[in-house]
């Protein structure tokens, strides 16, 4: 029996920083300490970028942008920490919030003033995706979204795709396999997201309750490219990975 080892991916969907659930950053921070993780996949909407976007905003929080920096820097710092071999991160539409306000509202900071640069993502060494685009672990695709959401959205995303897809942007905890007309089964997945519900203040609790879940996801990936994808739920403060119990 081969009893390679397989090459092991964490992905970490939206956190929305500094709106973020530190509960769920200490469990799979836990959970990295015990597992040893070989590359890692931000999907997007890592910082929530609220104090420039275009929404109506909360006084209280529309002044803080460098405070919403700062923090988002010491997060992704802590998660470079874990100790990956490489770093993938896409980007998603909160990250497009710095580029729609400059384009807005400030475009002679065109050119001088990005995500990357702000964040220090390239020289951390992250392997950046634009928002928009995908990226590649092993033969299935990563973007943040395909302009859908919903709870079709990644039933939408594997028609749009025709291919193994891990999508993020839904909040959701949603995985299916469907196969096409020769029989070959396709993947495609959401791995819910990271942030605070509490801090939520554009949708009614109750509906982000029902619709939203802690999550993240574990990927697998053989020689051969396959990957075998699995949604990890945060449930209360606790998760499983690998058959082991986690519990902040």
């Amino acid at each position: 029996m081969n009893l390679k080892r397989l090459k092991k991916v964490l992905f970490l969907p939206d956190t929305h920083a500094p709106y973020h659930s530190a509960m769920a950053y200490r469990l799979i921070e836990m959970v990295c300490a015990t597992v040893q993780f070989d590359e890692v996949v931000i999907g997007g909407d890592f910082p929530d970028f609220y104090a420039i976007s275009s929404h109506s905003k909360d006084p209280s929080r529309a002044n803080k942008f460098e405070e919403e920096v700062c923090i988002t820097k010491q997060l992704l710092r802590q998660v470079e920490s874990w100790g990956f071999h490489k770093q993938h991160y896409v980007m998603g539409n909160h990250e497009d919030r710095l580029n729609r306000y400059i384009h807005d509202r400030a475009p002679e900071m065109k050119g001088i003033v990005d995500c990357d640069s702000l964040l220090q993502l390239r020289q951390h060494k992250w392997v950046v995706t634009p928002y928009k685009d995908h990226t590649m672990v092993g033969k299935v695709f990563v973007t943040h979204d395909v302009g859908k959401a919903g709870p079709t959205a990644v039933k939408d995303a594997l028609a749009s795709y025709q291919d193994n897809i891990v999508i993020n942007h839904l909040h959701r905890i949603s995985y299916m396999v469907e196969g096409n007309a020769k029989g070959v089964p396709h993947v495609a997945a959401c791995f819910g997201w990271l942030g605070d519900v509490t801090k939520v203040d554009y949708m009614h609790r109750v509906k982000a309750n029902r619709d939203w879940a802690l999550g993240f996801g574990v990927g697998y990936v053989r020689d051969n490219g396959w990957v075998y994808l699995q949604p990890v739920p945060i449930i209360g403060t606790s998760c499983v990975v690998e058959g082991k119990l986690f519990q902040v």
